[in-house]
């Protein structure tokens, strides 16, 4: 009597840890001994079952690797900081507003000359790119937002393998004449050296609000004349 049995293979990496040989209309009897049984067409079987192998040891192998550079990931996260302030200027926000762009900046920042990089009429409007240098460094702005129905200018900024940030500014009109300024800046390191540039910044941004509401107040007062 013929009795078709089947096998499955199994393995890891190519090397054998046992065979199961099994009837395939049930269970294998105990006594049963593997060179008893005549094998019909095994394999497909072996086919099948070392293909489904493969795919399972594959599919591990992928998922150990992605919990890998997870891993790998969460370990470089760097410092991130978020410090900000806000200004109470006596003028109201139309006049404000332009003074905190790339060009008028300088008429209340003597040392502020940045480089337009774009638009070439140097225009203070969305999507300005220009740069200024800092600490032997070039830095990268982006005008992101320049919304003077909003009052609301944004900038990212770029400190190549320093820091990546953002700078928002918001303002509201306080009755007909006066303004309130709030400057809300975000950094973020992008290396060891920039870890502690970002936590100096937490610390040291706050404390040049004096320096921001004296001078912006001084040239506010040129242009209403008050």
């Amino acid at each position: 009597m013929t009795e078709n049995v089947g096998f499955r293979l199994r393995e890891i990496g190519g090397v054998p840890l046992d065979v199961e040989s099994y009837p395939m209309g049930g269970a294998v009897n105990a006594k049963d001994k593997l060179e008893t049984h005549q094998v019909k067409d095994t394999s497909k079987v072996l086919t099948i079952d070392s293909t489904v192998s493969y795919i399972t040891i594959m599919k591990y192998r992928a998922s150990v690797l992605i919990c890998c550079l997870a891993c790998s990931a969460s370990a470089q996260t760097r410092e991130h900081a978020e410090a900000g302030f806000t200004l109470r200027l006596p003028a109201p926000p139309a006049v404000v507003l332009p003074l905190f762009g790339p060009v008028r900046e300088s008429e209340w920042a003597p040392h502020w000359n940045p480089t337009i990089l774009f638009p070439p009429d140097r225009s203070q409007r969305a999507g300005a790119v220009f740069t200024t240098r800092q600490h032997d460094q070039d830095v990268v702005w982006v005008l992101t937002t320049y919304d003077e129905t909003a009052l609301r200018i944004s900038y990212v900024i770029v400190r190549p393998r320093r820091s990546a940030g953002q700078l928002d500014i918001a303002l509201r009109a306080i009755g007909e004449k006066e303004t309130e300024a709030t400057l809300t800046h975000r950094l973020t390191s992008l290396s060891e050296e920039g870890d502690g540039y970002v936590k100096d910044f937490a610390t040291q941004f706050p404390l040049e609000r004096d320096h921001w509401q004296h001078a912006i107040s001084g040239r506010l007062r040129e242009l209403t004349g008050r």
